[in-house]
């Protein structure tokens, strides 16, 4: 329940959320295609951790001028216990390597675009890579890897249902869109840090700048997932704002139903990556380094 306490002064303080990395998904086997790995330093603490870096990068981004982006960039693979006393650590720094089958729960993003992998199958090559010299000391830059919201897929679904919410108002952003401002009233997750108080925004296509009914620009109604209809996706942006996008939001006004934007009675149908591997950052409640 919205209190005092959780109310944000103004509508730029609002839309700084919390928790967002709950709700994003990383494609991990994505990033680390046409990527060569060498093992650069090993550590044995209470797990072992090997810090492997990136000698070439293939990956396809977004543009063709990206090849290479992430080469000399620095990843952090630990052993799982189920494997650490299978793998022969000794004299394989200059190794490639290959990471394989990753886990959902085994990726962490941590920082600023630090990645972290707990890995269950491991292939160290033989043969240590030609003119390869280990560095002793790494940069906090070399662990910042380099287009990693290409790779990144926000669970709108799981983000609506997670939320008592309130639509405040809709506005035309443009003549061909609308744009909802949402309040989150109740806050379902469990984190330290609630978003209570926090607002968001839902963008729906207009087809006549003027199609927007008054109960959607007067607002102050309860919603669910249920009142959002269509295509759903999502984003963070800056500052961890979130940015959802849908067909249709719909209230029942005295028994009867008001829309604004595409005809549409379909429930939400995420449109996230479709990845049977798809690889989910540790929630916030696991959210440590090693």
């Amino acid at each position: 329940m919205l209190d005092n306490q959780n109310k944000s002064s103004n509508l730029e303080a609002s839309i700084k959320l919390n928790n967002v990395e709950l709700f994003e998904t990383f494609d991990i086997n994505a990033f680390l295609k046409d990527k060569r790995l060498v093992v650069e330093k090993v550590l044995v603490d209470s797990h072992i951790k090997l810090e492997l870096r990136i000698i070439e990068d293939h990956t396809k981004y977004n543009e063709n001028t990206d090849i290479d982006v992430n080469k000399n960039k620095v990843i952090t693979a630990i052993l799982h216990d189920d494997i650490v006393n299978k793998v022969n650590i000794l004299d394989i720094i200059g190794n490639e390597v290959s990471l394989n089958h990753i886990n959902s729960e085994d990726v962490l993003v941590y920082g600023i675009n630090c990645l972290q992998v707990t890995v269950r199958d491991i292939d160290v090559k033989n043969q240590k890579v030609d003119n390869f010299k280990p560095k002793d000391k790494f940069t906090k830059a070399e662990y910042r890897l380099m287009k990693m919201n290409y790779f990144k897929i926000f669970d709108a679904q799981k983000f609506l249902s997670s939320y008592n919410m309130k639509l405040l108002t809709v506005y035309p952003q443009n003549p061909i869109t609308a744009r909802a401002i949402i309040l989150i009233t109740d806050d379902f997750t469990n984190c330290a840090l609630s978003n209570i108080g926090k607002t968001f925004d839902l963008k729906v296509p207009l087809t006549n700048v003027r199609e927007i009914p008054l109960e959607f620009v007067r607002g102050n109604k309860d919603i669910t997932i249920d009142n959002i209809l269509g295509s759903l996706s999502g984003m963070t942006v800056k500052n961890n704002q979130v940015l959802l996008t849908a067909d249709t939001l719909q209230l029942t006004e005295n028994g009867q139903k008001i829309v604004v934007g595409k005809e549409t009675s379909s429930k939400v149908n995420d449109k996230q990556h479709d990845n049977s591997n798809n690889i989910t950052s540790n929630s916030l409640n696991n959210n440590h380094k090693y």
